[in-house]
C-alpha cells in the first residue's frame, strides 16, 4: 500500500459489525479498508450454530462470516491484518499507527462494544455497522464538497487480500430433525471398537439413570443408553425412572450416578448423539476412569467453588459445544456442589426462546446471563469464580 494513499474510510475490526460496515461502505463506492488484529469474524467464528439470523433459520458461524467476506470481496474492500496501537483523529485526514501508517478521511471503530447494550446479537452488530458506514459516507461527502475533491472517485481494481476463516462443517448444512425416527443400532462397528478400547480403562461402576416420560424421544434415549452400556456391562448399567417434566426438569434426561449410586451432577437433557457423543464418553471416562489430566491448581480452584448449576445449550451438529460441555461436567465431577447440564436446544425450543439464545455453545450459571462461544476450562472457572 502506498503510505500516502488516503482512504475514504478505514474500519477497525472485522467482526459482524465491521464486515457489515465494509459491505455498506463498499456499496456506497467509498474507498474502504478493513483492519483486523486477529481473525475475521471475531467471536462468531467460535459459534457453531447461529439461529434466526434474518432469512437464515440456522447457519454455522464461520460459514456466515465467509458469506459476508464474499460480499466484501465483490466490493473490492481489502482486509489487512495489523494491530492499531494509536490514532490521530484531530485532523481532516486521520492517521492510524500500526505496523505501518494508514490514512483516512473517516474511521469506524468496530473492534468491540464501548457501551452497555440491552441486546447483543449478530443482527444488532450488523445494524450498528450499517449505521456507522452511512454516517461515514455522509461525513466524507461533506468533507469532499468543502475541499473540492471528487465525491465518487473511480474504484481501483486492486487485488483483495482477505484473512479467511474456514468452517469445519461440510458444505451442505447439517440438519437434525426435532423427533427423528431411529431404527437399528446407534453405534457402527468402528465406533463400538473405539469405545470398547477406551472403556477398558474404567475402574469404577457408573449407573446411567434415564428419566423418561411417555414420548418417542424418551424411548430413543433409553435405547441409546442401553446400547452404550452394553459396550462395557462390567462397569456400565442402566436404571430407568418415569418422571414428569417441570420448568427446571427437562425430559428425557440422562444422569450419571457414581459408584455409590450418588448423583454425580452430570446431566444430559436430550440424547447426546452427534458431536455430543464425545461429551457423554468423556463424562464417563472422567467419572469412572483415570480421567483427563488437569493441573492441581485448577483442581483446588474447582473444589473451592460454591454450589451452582451450569447449563450448556448446544446443537448436536455444533463442533465447539462438546469442549464446553466436557469442561463444565469435569468441574461437576470434581465438585459435588456443582451440577452441569447439557441441553439440546432443538429438543427444548421453549428454553432457547426464554433465554433468547441465538447461537451455540451458550453457557449459563444458575439460569443467569448467557455467555456465547467456545470456552476453555480456565475461562469457565473464571466465570464461576465471578459468580461466586
Amino acid at each position: 500500500m502506498n503510505p500516502k494513499h488516503i482512504y475514504d474510510t478505514i474500519i477497525i475490526g472485522a467482526g459482524p459489525a465491521g464486515l457489515t460496515a465494509g459491505i455498506y461502505a463498499g456499496r456506497a463506492a467509498l474507498d474502504t479498508m478493513i483492519i483486523e488484529r486477529d481473525q475475521v469474524g471475531g467471536q462468531v467464528t467460535t459459534t457453531s450454530t447461529v439461529w434466526n439470523y434474518p432469512a437464515v433459520a440456522d447457519i454455522d458461524g464461520s460459514k456466515l462470516v465467509n458469506l459476508m467476506q464474499k460480499q466484501i470481496d465483490e466490493f473490492r474492500v481489502p482486509i489487512v491484518q495489523d494491530d492499531i496501537q494509536s490514532m490521530d483523529l484531530n485532523q481532516e485526514v486521520k492517521v492510524l499507527y500500526g505496523q505501518q501508517d494508514y490514512f483516512a478521511r473517516s474511521v469506524i471503530f468496530a473492534a468491540g462494544d464501548l457501551l452497555a447494550k440491552p441486546l447483543r446479537q449478530i443482527v444488532t452488530a450488523a445494524a450498528d455497522g450499517a449505521l456507522a458506514a452511512t454516517s461515514a459516507e455522509n461525513y466524507v461527502i461533506e468533507q469532499k464538497r468543502q475541499l473540492g475533491v471528487p465525491i465518487k472517485a473511480a474504484k481501483k481494481q486492486r487485488p483483495v487480500s482477505s484473512i479467511t476463516q474456514q468452517t469445519t462443517l461440510d458444505s451442505e448444512e447439517e440438519k437434525t430433525p426435532l423427533a427423528p425416527a431411529h431404527a437399528g443400532t446407534w453405534f457402527p462397528d468402528e465406533i463400538k471398537a473405539q469405545l470398547k478400547a477406551l472403556f477398558v480403562r474404567l475402574n469404577q461402576a457408573v449407573t446411567l439413570l434415564v428419566l423418561t416420560d411417555d414420548s418417542a424421544k424418551s424411548r430413543q434415549l433409553l435405547s441409546f443408553t442401553k446400547e452404550l452400556s452394553a459396550l462395557d456391562p462390567a462397569h456400565l448399567s442402566v436404571q430407568q425412572e418415569t418422571s414428569t417434566a417441570t420448568a427446571d426438569k427437562r425430559l428425557p434426561a440422562l444422569i450419571l450416578l457414581d459408584n455409590k449410586k450418588q448423583d454425580s451432577g452430570i446431566r444430559f437433557s436430550g440424547i447426546p448423539t452427534g458431536h455430543e457423543l464425545n461429551s457423554i464418553v468423556l463424562a464417563i471416562y472422567n467419572l469412572a476412569g483415570p480421567g483427563q489430566s488437569i493441573d492441581t491448581k485448577l483442581v483446588d480452584q474447582i473444589k473451592a467453588l460454591p454450589a451452582m448449576h451450569l447449563q450448556i445449550g448446544v446443537s448436536l451438529t455444533c463442533h465447539f459445544c462438546p469442549d464446553v460441555v466436557a469442561a463444565s461436567q469435569r468441574i461437576a465431577a470434581l465438585n459435588p456442589k456443582i451440577t452441569a447440564e447439557m441441553i439440546d436446544l432443538q429438543l427444548f425450543p421453549d428454553f432457547r426462546k426464554s433465554k433468547k439464545i441465538m447461537s451455540v455453545p451458550a453457557f449459563m450459571i444458575n439460569e443467569g446471563d448467557v455467555t456465547f462461544g467456545s470456552q476453555t476450562l480456565n475461562q469457565i472457572i473464571d466465570l464461576c469464580q465471578q459468580q461466586a
